[in-house]
Parts: structure tokens; sequence; C-alpha cells
């Protein structure tokens, strides 16, 4: 924001330097960012925060420098001449809950032209081009107060009638800037009888703007609800001086000052004559609630010791009015300008920037801090990262926000869930899958010639749904459902070249080792692969191609593993994508219970076993488990080649059996192992090698 100093001072006297006036206001919360002279003044560039609009004017900023200097604000009277009058205008609320007030005043037998010289070089100071005294008078007003106003031509009302109210599905206007628009509900309009004539608290219409010829004007002063101004300025992405102020709230008790004002304006420069009265449709009552401030709660939150005699001044000083209360209390009322001072708190930092925040001693904290909480999902999450990272992944983390061109080719994100407001023309739709964005990641180390990539990513999910769920939240709404996914993604040859062998080649076992890594941790439960599709489909920005799909159960835990062909990483390539709310939202399983080493040391027995060739080796596995004396079984080879006859192939099954009372003699070992192979042979069509 800028500001004049010269026009400033027509509110207060400056009493302190440039460089000092900038310090104290900054120990007020408003950095300077800038100074510059402009025709013989000085122009400040002010950082205002977004809860104090009433610092967007002249008026406003001139309260915090009185404050800054330890000067008075100095009283400002209207030299406003009425004649009673018929507006010869109705104003019509149709919804009070969006505009609580509208005030339209009158002035006519207006000659336009352009401003006078003053006017327009202070215009000029702060970045506004002068264009004629009718709109230059509401561009003036609103910078000297804070408060938006619009000049419509009377003749250009139809109906002699402003209706505030919704726009009308499909309704449409035309903007002061030529932009057509096609209204929603949600906005809200000024209209006459036929439609609308201005964007409520956005622009006004091409339709009723003053000009050249405009003889009789209509003031338009008025409050907006905030967030409806900000809904409108954002759907459309249009942003005025007057959407900017009214989105931060204006002070609905200063507009009939700042109609008076305007008014006065025209009447002194283009020699128009002010109707009496005004017109002030709605809410006229705003004083403020007090609010109850402590002065020991103020005291410990700020760091210092005021009385309560001291805080009475000091928020005195930046217009508040305060009575004493009970013990240890005041009864403190913002003015209407300070809509942001709601709450002890804000009454406390009002204290505490006006007692000054570099007068407030500096110490040591007193008490315990707390302890921060860790939440049982963190924890799940957090062993997820860690048995990845174990399994060789390292952690990426890409957008939850896809381009529309991606939806339909990364990995069947198709039907993914648009976003209203994206805030970039290529995040405009919510993922439904990790893994493609993992795939892209890895595309692109490839282009730079990284020979292999083994990545993982733990993220949210998004699928549209009639409500929304949370397994996190206890929460509800309409439109999306959202999911914790773990995907990871490995192809080429991940890892540094060495003098003692080469790198190795990712495969699909690397992958289902880290899928029985989280089996492990989720129970253990059993993980379950299910031979799914095969052939070249998948996505074309990123060119990649699927050429095997399987379906995965890792306990309640489902998804599916993929085989890619990808054009800058060589070798095979394979991702995986599991949906892990369930077990995130149940948090970490149950600690297990400690057991001692075991006393009696195992025997071993291995069988060398000529299966058939389509035979999977888990079903072997399975088959063994169960036996009392039986620790462990796996298998330790798998041979198709020379020596086996076709559609066969050799599996090593090495058997682990211990007692937890004895010594396993070879006897008893070497009858567990007949009795686990004539399982096998009643069960399967194989032999012993």
């Amino acid at each position: 924001m800028k500001y004049s100093l010269n026009w400033i001072k027509d509110f207060c006297d400056i009493t302190l330097s440039l460089e000092e006036l900038s310090y104290r206001l900054l120990m007020l919360g408003f950095e300077v960012e800038g100074a510059e002279e402009v025709a013989g003044d000085t122009v400040l560039t002010v950082e205002v925060t977004p809860n104090r609009a009433d610092c967007l004017s002249m008026r406003g900023f001139a309260r915090e420098v009185a404050v800054a200097c330890g000067t008075e604000l100095k009283p400002r009277e209207l030299k406003l001449a009425e004649e009673p009058g018929d507006p010869s205008v109705e104003v019509v609320i149709e919804d009070p809950d969006l505009c609580p007030r509208y005030m339209a005043r009158a002035v006519t037998s207006v000659k336009n032209g352009p401003c006078p010289g003053w006017m327009g070089a202070r215009l000029e100071a702060v970045g506004l081009r002068p264009i004629d005294i009718l709109v230059d008078a509401t561009n003036y007003v609103q910078l000297e107060v804070g408060q938006p106003l619009h000049a419509f031509d009377r003749a250009k009302i139809r109906g002699g009638k402003i209706i505030v109210r919704r726009a009308r599905a499909g309704e449409k206007m035309l903007l002061l800037d030529e932009t057509e628009l096609e209204l929603s509900p949600d906005d809200m309009v000024i209209a006459d009888v036929e439609g609308p004539i201005a964007l409520a608290g956005v622009m006004g219409g091409a339709g009723s703007e003053v000009g050249p010829d405009t003889t009789d004007v209509i003031i338009e002063c008025a409050y907006f609800d905030p967030k409806a101004i900000r809904r409108t300025s954002k759907r459309y992405g249009v942003e005025t001086e007057s959407s900017y102020r009214f989105e931060r709230g204006v002070d609905p008790a200063g507009i009939p000052y700042a109609a008076d004002r305007t008014a006065e304006l025209m009447a002194a420069h283009a020699t128009g004559t002010v109707v009496a009265p005004a017109i002030d449709a709605g809410q006229t009552d705003w004083l403020m609630a007090p609010i109850t401030l402590r002065p020991s709660r103020a005291n410990m939150l700020i760091g210092c010791e005021l009385s309560s005699g001291d805080m009475k001044d000091i928020l005195e000083r930046v217009y508040m009015a305060v009575e004493e209360g009970g013990e240890d209390t005041l009864a403190v009322k913002p003015p209407t300008f300070r809509r942001d001072v709601e709450r002890e708190v804000d009454v406390i930092e009002e204290v505490a920037r006006a007692f000054g925040y570099d007068r407030v001693e500096s110490r040591l904290p007193a008490g315990e801090l707390p302890q921060p909480e860790h939440l049982a999902t963190e924890e799940v999450e957090d062993r997820f990262r860690e048995l990845m990272v174990r399994a060789g992944f390292f952690e990426a983390y890409t957008n939850s926000f896809l381009s529309e061109d991606s939806v339909a080719s990364d990995g069947g994100s198709g039907g993914a869930a648009a976003v209203a407001n994206p805030i970039t023309a290529v995040h405009t739709h919510l993922r439904r899958f990790v893994w493609p964005q993992l795939v892209e990641v890895a595309e692109y180390n490839g282009r730079q010639g990284e020979a292999g990539v083994a990545l993982f990513e733990l993220g949210t999910v998004f699928e549209p749904a009639e409500k929304w769920i949370s397994e996190f939240l206890d929460l509800e709404r309409p439109g999306l459902s959202e999911y914790y996914h773990l995907a990871a993604f490995a192809g080429g040859t991940p890892g540094e070249e060495s003098w003692y062998g080469e790198r190795r080649g990712v495969d699909f076992f690397l992958l289902k080792g880290a899928l029985e890594n989280l089996a492990e941790y989720f129970g253990p439960v059993e993980i379950v692969i299910t031979d799914g599709e095969s052939g070249e489909t998948g996505g074309t920005r990123s060119g990649f191609g699927i050429s095997g799909v399987w379906e995965v159960e890792v306990g309640a835990c489902a998804g599916r593993v993929y085989e890619l062909n990808l054009e800058y990483i060589g070798g095979k390539s394979y991702a995986f994508e599991v949906d892990v709310t369930p077990v995130v939202a149940a948090g970490p399983p149950v600690a297990g219970k400690f057991e001692p080493p075991k006393r009696f040391p195992y025997v071993e027995r291995d069988l060398a076993l000529l299966v058939d060739a389509d035979l999977p080796a888990g079903e072997l596995v399975r088959t063994l488990e169960g036996d009392d004396l039986l620790e462990s079984v796996g298998i330790f080879d798998v041979y198709e080649g020379k020596g086996i006859p076709a559609g066969k192939k050799s599996i090593g099954v090495r058997l682990r059996y211990r007692a937890d009372d004895r010594t396993l003699t070879d006897e008893e070992a070497n009858e567990k192992r007949e009795k686990a192979l004539g399982l096998l042979k009643s069960k399967y069509d194989l032999e012993l090698r």
C-alpha cells in the first residue's frame, strides 16, 4: 500500500524523521518497504497485514502514524450544503445477509470534467490515473477513508430502482473493462428493474457508468459480506481496489461519512447539488460488543508488568473505549473500524504493540515445555518409511495435483476430481494413484543419465464420492474420499558401480521383498499375488507402457504390481501401489512378546524336487507349514535348463526343525523329512531328484 505523507498530514502532525517513523511503525506492526519522492511529496510503500483493513486508507494509516508520533488526530468537519428534494431512486435490499447496509446519495446538476490539480497530483502520487471529477471523487474518498464507492449515472438506472440481490443463473453482464461475465447465483449484483448494472463490491457495469454527459449522479456506499466478495473476485479473476478492501472488511459505521465526503467533493468541484435526505437502507446500528481483558493474563502473555491503569491508557491511545470492570478486569470496546479485534487475545496484542515490542524485556521462559504429541498414525507412517528405506528405496515427494493432459494418460487416473479453483493451470485435478508420478520422476532421472532408480512415496489419493470420508478425522462432506497409498518404483540398475561386481538389475522379487517386509509389520499376514493382465497399455505423456499387471493383497490391504517398459530406463522396471488406509487408521500393531534365545540347536534337511514348471514355489511352502517341530521352511534354489526335462523345474526346499526341550536326533530329523516329502508327493506331481 502506498501512502502520501502530505496527505497524511491532513489528519495528524508528523514529529519524527522518516527513519524514526519507519522504526516506530515497525514496532506497531507495519513494515515500511520503501520511500520515494514524488513531486515534492514523500510516498511510503508499507506492508499491511490482511487483518488491518482499517489501514487501507490515508486516514486509517494516519491513526497509526499519530500513535507512533505521540500526536492527536486532527478533527475533520464536512462542509456539505444540502437541499431538500427527491433522490428519484428507490433502494431494495433482497439479500441482507450479503449486504447489511446500502446508502445511496444523490447529487444533481453536475458538470463533469477534469478534477482539480491538487486532487490529480495526490491520486497520481499513489499510483492512480485521474479520469474525471465524478470518478476521481469516488477514488479519492476510497483512498482517504478506505470505503469503496461507485457513481451511477441516474439516467441509466432503469425504472428508478436499485435492487441489491443475488445474480440469477445464466444472467450476463458487461463490466466497465469490457469483460462479459455469465454470473452465478453465488454472486451479488446491483440491479435495476431490467438487470445487473454492477458486480457488487468488484466493478461497475458498462451500461450505467458516468460520462461527459452525466448530469445527475447516484453515489453508492455500502457494506458487503467479505467472503461473498472474495468468492466472486476469485471466481472471475477480477481484483480491484474495491474488492481488495471489501474482502478484508470495511467500517460499516463509516458509510455515511464516506458518502457525504464524496458528495461534498462533487458539489465543490462539479458544481452539483446534494439532495437531502440520503437513502440509508439496512442495518444502521453497528456498535461493537465489549471484550473482557484480564491485565494479569496480558502481563503473562506479553512478559511485562503493566498496571490496569497503564493498559487503559495504552488502549485509549489506539482508539479503544475502556471501562473498569471487576477485580483484575477491564471492559474494552473496540471502534467499529477495528472489526478484527474480537477476542481477549486480540486486545492483548493491541496492548503489546502500542506499549512497544522493543520495550518488552527479554527473559528465559519459565515452566515446563509441553511434550510434543506423537500421533499413532505418524508412528505407522514412520515405520513404513523405515521398512522401504531398508529395502533399498529412496523416498520421493510428488504433487497431489495433476494436469488435465495427464489425467487420462497416467496409469488410469481418468475420472479424477477436478479442482474448482486450481492454484496453477497445470494443477487442475486431484490424483487417484501415486505410482505414475514416481514413473515420471524416474524418467526424468533417466534422461539425466541415471542407470537405475528405486523410489517410494507414502501419500494421499482422492476418489470422487457422494460424500467425503476421512479415516483419520470424524468428518464427512460431499465430493471426495481420501485414502493413504504406499507406492514404489524400481527400474534399471540402481546403486553405484564398484570394483567387486556389476550392479544388479531390478527384478520382480525386489518389490516382492519390500511387500514381504510390510507384511511382517502388518501382522504378520499373508501376501497373495494373483496373475493379472498383460499387453501394451498405459500412458503416453511419459512414454511408458504396462506389459503386466498383478493383483496383490497384503492382509487387509489391496493393490497392484505393474511391469513397465520405460524409454529412458534400461532393463526391467516394476511398480506397486497398495491402499494402506486400513493399517494407518488402525494405528501401530500391538508389540510382540519377548522370546528368549532357543536353548537347543536346530537341524536342517533339504529336498531337491523335480516339479511341473508352472507350479509356484510358494505352494510348496504353504503345504509344509504347520508341523509341530518345523521352525521354518524356505526355497534356496530354483533351476531350469540342462539336465532338467522339458516342462519341469528343480526346486530346492530347506526345512529347519527344532524342539524346545531337547536336541533332535538325526533319526527324528530324517523321519520329519520323509513325512514332508510324502505330504508333497500326495498333493503334487513331483519326484525327488
